[in-house]
Protein backbone atom coordinates (compact mmCIF):
# COMPACT_ATOMS: atom_id res chain seq x y z
CA UNK A 1 0.00 0.00 0.00
CA UNK A 2 1.62 3.28 -1.13
CA UNK A 3 1.90 6.36 1.05
CA UNK A 4 3.13 9.85 0.08
CA UNK A 5 4.00 12.95 2.13
CA UNK A 6 2.14 16.07 1.01
CA UNK A 7 2.57 19.37 2.92
CA UNK A 8 2.74 17.66 6.27
CA UNK A 9 -0.19 15.33 5.55
CA UNK A 10 -0.21 11.57 4.86
CA UNK A 11 -2.32 10.12 2.09
CA UNK A 12 -2.98 6.48 1.38
CA UNK A 13 -3.88 4.69 -1.79
CA UNK A 14 -7.08 5.22 -3.65
CA UNK A 15 -8.80 2.51 -1.69
CA UNK A 16 -7.43 3.26 1.82
CA UNK A 17 -6.93 6.11 4.26
CA UNK A 18 -4.62 6.86 7.17
CA UNK A 19 -6.06 6.48 10.71
CA UNK A 20 -4.56 9.04 13.17
CA UNK A 21 -5.54 6.98 16.19
CA UNK A 22 -3.32 4.11 15.12
CA UNK A 23 -0.96 6.43 13.14
CA UNK A 24 0.75 3.87 10.87
CA UNK A 25 -2.30 1.86 9.84
CA UNK A 26 -4.13 2.55 6.60
CA UNK A 27 -7.75 1.52 6.65
CA UNK A 28 -10.19 1.15 3.74
CA UNK A 29 -11.58 4.48 2.64
CA UNK A 30 -15.34 4.91 3.10
CA UNK A 31 -17.35 4.94 -0.10
CA UNK A 32 -17.64 8.40 -1.62
CA UNK A 33 -15.77 11.56 -0.66
CA UNK A 34 -17.24 12.13 2.79
CA UNK A 35 -16.04 15.24 4.67
CA UNK A 36 -12.98 14.66 6.82
CA UNK A 37 -14.52 15.90 10.08
CA UNK A 38 -17.48 13.53 9.91
CA UNK A 39 -15.18 10.54 9.45
CA UNK A 40 -12.98 11.80 12.23
CA UNK A 41 -16.07 11.64 14.43
CA UNK A 42 -16.74 8.15 13.09
CA UNK A 43 -13.28 6.96 14.09
CA UNK A 44 -11.70 7.15 10.60
CA UNK A 45 -9.66 9.89 9.00
CA UNK A 46 -11.35 10.19 5.62
CA UNK A 47 -8.95 10.62 2.71
CA UNK A 48 -6.40 12.90 4.51
CA UNK A 49 -5.30 13.04 8.12
CA UNK A 50 -2.57 14.58 10.34
CA UNK A 51 0.88 13.08 10.37
CA UNK A 52 0.94 13.06 14.15
CA UNK A 53 -2.10 13.15 16.35
CA UNK A 54 -0.27 15.42 18.86
CA UNK A 55 -0.50 18.24 16.30
CA UNK A 56 -4.32 18.19 16.44
CA UNK A 57 -5.22 17.44 20.06
CA UNK A 58 -8.66 19.01 19.76
CA UNK A 59 -9.81 16.74 16.94
CA UNK A 60 -8.31 13.67 18.58
CA UNK A 61 -9.94 14.43 21.95
CA UNK A 62 -13.21 15.12 20.14
CA UNK A 63 -12.99 11.75 18.41
CA UNK A 64 -12.25 9.97 21.66
CA UNK A 65 -14.99 11.78 23.60
CA UNK A 66 -17.78 11.12 21.06
CA UNK A 67 -18.29 7.38 20.65
CA UNK A 68 -20.38 6.52 17.61
CA UNK A 69 -21.12 3.56 15.41
CA UNK A 70 -19.02 3.89 12.20
CA UNK A 71 -21.88 2.43 10.17
CA UNK A 72 -24.59 4.52 11.84
CA UNK A 73 -22.82 7.64 13.16
CA UNK A 74 -24.51 9.22 16.15
CA UNK A 75 -27.39 6.78 15.79
CA UNK A 76 -28.43 7.98 12.30
CA UNK A 77 -27.53 6.37 8.97
CA UNK A 78 -26.76 9.77 7.38
CA UNK A 79 -24.95 11.24 10.40
CA UNK A 80 -26.15 13.89 12.81
CA UNK A 81 -23.56 16.37 11.56
CA UNK A 82 -25.39 16.62 8.25
CA UNK A 83 -28.02 18.70 10.06
CA UNK A 84 -25.50 21.30 11.27
CA UNK A 85 -23.42 23.80 9.34
CA UNK A 86 -20.33 23.52 11.54
CA UNK A 87 -18.95 21.77 14.59
CA UNK A 88 -19.71 24.75 16.89
CA UNK A 89 -23.41 24.50 16.06
CA UNK A 90 -23.26 20.75 16.60
CA UNK A 91 -21.58 21.08 20.00
CA UNK A 92 -23.95 23.87 21.07
CA UNK A 93 -26.99 21.77 20.16
CA UNK A 94 -25.65 18.80 22.07
CA UNK A 95 -24.83 20.99 25.09
CA UNK A 96 -28.38 22.35 25.12
CA UNK A 97 -29.74 18.83 24.88
CA UNK A 98 -27.58 17.73 27.81
CA UNK A 99 -28.69 20.73 29.90
CA UNK A 100 -32.34 19.98 29.09
CA UNK A 101 -32.00 16.34 30.13
CA UNK A 102 -30.15 17.38 33.28
CA UNK A 103 -32.87 19.92 34.14
CA UNK A 104 -35.63 17.33 33.64
CA UNK A 105 -33.74 14.86 35.84
CA UNK A 106 -33.31 17.45 38.59
CA UNK A 107 -37.03 18.34 38.48
CA UNK A 108 -38.01 14.66 38.71
CA UNK A 109 -35.66 14.10 41.65
CA UNK A 110 -37.03 17.18 43.44
CA UNK A 111 -40.63 16.08 42.91
CA UNK A 112 -39.89 12.59 44.21
CA UNK A 113 -37.99 13.97 47.21
CA UNK A 114 -40.82 16.37 48.06
CA UNK A 115 -43.41 13.59 47.76
CA UNK A 116 -41.42 11.33 50.09
CA UNK A 117 -40.91 14.18 52.58
CA UNK A 118 -44.64 15.01 52.63
CA UNK A 119 -45.54 11.35 53.08
CA UNK A 120 -43.11 10.94 55.98
CA UNK A 121 -44.32 14.20 57.57
CA UNK A 122 -47.94 13.01 57.30
CA UNK A 123 -47.07 9.67 58.91
CA UNK A 124 -45.02 11.37 61.61
CA UNK A 125 -47.81 13.84 62.42
CA UNK A 126 -50.37 11.10 62.88
CA UNK A 127 -47.95 8.89 64.78
CA UNK A 128 -47.08 11.82 67.07
CA UNK A 129 -50.71 12.66 67.98
CA UNK A 130 -51.27 11.60 71.62
CA UNK A 131 -54.52 9.84 72.43
CA UNK A 132 -56.35 7.96 75.17
CA UNK A 133 -58.47 4.82 74.99
CA UNK A 134 -61.28 4.51 77.53
CA UNK A 135 -62.84 1.04 77.94
CA UNK A 136 -66.40 1.01 79.27
CA UNK A 137 -68.32 -1.73 81.08
CA UNK A 138 -69.77 -3.07 77.81
CA UNK A 139 -66.32 -3.92 76.43
CA UNK A 140 -66.39 -0.96 74.05
CA UNK A 141 -63.71 1.69 73.90
CA UNK A 142 -63.58 5.33 72.92
CA UNK A 143 -60.56 7.06 71.45
CA UNK A 144 -59.87 10.66 72.49
CA UNK A 145 -57.24 12.75 70.69
CA UNK A 146 -55.34 14.73 73.29
CA UNK A 147 -53.58 18.00 73.80
CA UNK A 148 -51.09 17.78 76.65
CA UNK A 149 -50.94 20.20 79.61
CA UNK A 150 -47.92 19.06 81.60
CA UNK A 151 -46.49 22.35 82.92
CA UNK A 152 -47.97 24.75 85.52
CA UNK A 153 -48.58 27.40 82.83
CA UNK A 154 -50.35 24.98 80.48
CA UNK A 155 -52.45 23.53 83.29
CA UNK A 156 -53.49 27.01 84.47
CA UNK A 157 -54.60 28.01 80.96
CA UNK A 158 -56.24 24.70 80.03
CA UNK A 159 -59.08 25.13 77.52
CA UNK A 160 -59.73 28.79 78.31
CA UNK A 161 -61.10 30.93 75.45
CA UNK A 162 -61.60 27.90 73.20
CA UNK A 163 -64.89 28.30 71.36
CA UNK A 164 -65.41 24.67 70.40
CA UNK A 165 -63.97 21.21 70.83
CA UNK A 166 -64.24 18.20 68.53
CA UNK A 167 -66.41 15.36 69.83
CA UNK A 168 -63.49 12.96 70.22
CA UNK A 169 -60.91 15.50 71.35
CA UNK A 170 -59.82 16.65 74.77
CA UNK A 171 -56.99 17.86 76.99
CA UNK A 172 -54.90 15.71 79.31
CA UNK A 173 -53.68 17.39 82.50
CA UNK A 174 -50.55 15.70 83.84
CA UNK A 175 -49.43 16.35 87.42
CA UNK A 176 -45.91 15.80 88.71
CA UNK A 177 -47.26 14.32 91.94
CA UNK A 178 -50.53 12.49 92.66
CA UNK A 179 -52.93 14.44 94.87
CA UNK A 180 -56.37 16.03 95.21
CA UNK A 181 -56.17 18.68 92.51
CA UNK A 182 -58.55 21.62 92.02
CA UNK A 183 -60.01 23.25 88.90
CA UNK A 184 -62.36 26.02 87.87
CA UNK A 185 -64.15 27.12 84.70
CA UNK A 186 -63.08 30.77 84.61
CA UNK A 187 -62.80 32.05 81.00
CA UNK A 188 -63.83 28.63 79.69
CA UNK A 189 -66.47 29.18 77.00
CA UNK A 190 -67.86 25.65 76.55
CA UNK A 191 -69.32 23.10 79.02
CA UNK A 192 -66.93 20.29 79.95
CA UNK A 193 -66.75 16.84 81.52
CA UNK A 194 -63.73 16.06 83.70
CA UNK A 195 -62.50 12.46 83.82
CA UNK A 196 -60.25 12.05 86.85
CA UNK A 197 -57.69 9.23 86.75
CA UNK A 198 -55.66 7.50 89.43
CA UNK A 199 -51.89 6.91 89.00
CA UNK A 200 -52.89 3.40 87.84
CA UNK A 201 -54.98 4.92 85.01
CA UNK A 202 -58.39 4.02 86.36
CA UNK A 203 -61.31 6.45 86.47
CA UNK A 204 -61.85 7.44 90.12
CA UNK A 205 -64.21 10.41 89.64
CA UNK A 206 -66.19 12.18 86.93
CA UNK A 207 -67.46 15.77 86.89
CA UNK A 208 -70.10 16.29 84.22
CA UNK A 209 -71.52 19.31 82.38
CA UNK A 210 -69.48 21.92 84.22
CA UNK A 211 -70.85 25.43 83.74
CA UNK A 212 -68.84 27.72 81.41
CA UNK A 213 -67.08 30.71 83.05
CA UNK A 214 -68.05 29.61 86.54
CA UNK A 215 -65.62 30.58 89.30
CA UNK A 216 -66.71 27.73 91.52
CA UNK A 217 -63.78 25.62 92.73
CA UNK A 218 -63.96 22.02 91.54
CA UNK A 219 -62.13 19.45 93.63
CA UNK A 220 -61.88 15.69 93.48
CA UNK A 221 -61.90 13.82 96.78
CA UNK A 222 -59.86 10.99 95.24
CA UNK A 223 -56.12 10.89 94.66
CA UNK A 224 -55.41 11.54 91.01
CA UNK A 225 -52.41 11.92 88.70
CA UNK A 226 -54.23 12.76 85.47
CA UNK A 227 -57.41 14.55 84.39
CA UNK A 228 -58.98 14.47 80.93
CA UNK A 229 -61.29 17.32 79.92
CA UNK A 230 -63.81 16.59 77.14
CA UNK A 231 -67.04 18.09 75.82
CA UNK A 232 -69.89 18.35 78.29
CA UNK A 233 -72.08 15.22 78.26
CA UNK A 234 -69.40 13.07 76.60
CA UNK A 235 -69.30 10.53 79.44
CA UNK A 236 -73.08 10.04 79.42
CA UNK A 237 -73.21 9.69 75.64
CA UNK A 238 -70.49 7.04 75.64
CA UNK A 239 -71.46 5.24 78.88
CA UNK A 240 -68.17 6.04 80.59
CA UNK A 241 -68.26 5.43 84.35
CA UNK A 242 -66.11 5.35 87.48
CA UNK A 243 -63.94 2.23 87.52
CA UNK A 244 -63.35 2.12 83.75
CA UNK A 245 -59.71 1.56 82.77
CA UNK A 246 -57.88 4.02 80.55
CA UNK A 247 -54.88 3.54 78.26
CA UNK A 248 -52.71 6.57 77.45
CA UNK A 249 -50.66 6.63 74.25
CA UNK A 250 -48.20 9.50 74.40
CA UNK A 251 -45.17 10.31 72.27
CA UNK A 252 -42.74 11.48 74.94
CA UNK A 253 -41.97 11.12 78.59
CA UNK A 254 -44.35 13.14 80.72
CA UNK A 255 -42.81 15.80 82.97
Amino acid sequence: MKRALLSGWHTCGSDASYNPVYQDVCVPRPAGRTPVLRHLLQGQAGYISPVKKQEFPFLISLMESIRVDPVHPLGRSQGTLNRYKNIDTYLLANTRSQYFLMSVSIVIVLILSLSIALFLAFRLFHAAQPYALIFNQNGEYRKIDLKIADTPKKRAYGLMHQKDLSENAGMLFVFSKPGKHTFWMKDTLIPLDMIILSPELQIVDIKTNLTPQSKEIIISHEISAYVIEVNGGYCDRNRIAIGDPVSLHLTRTLQ
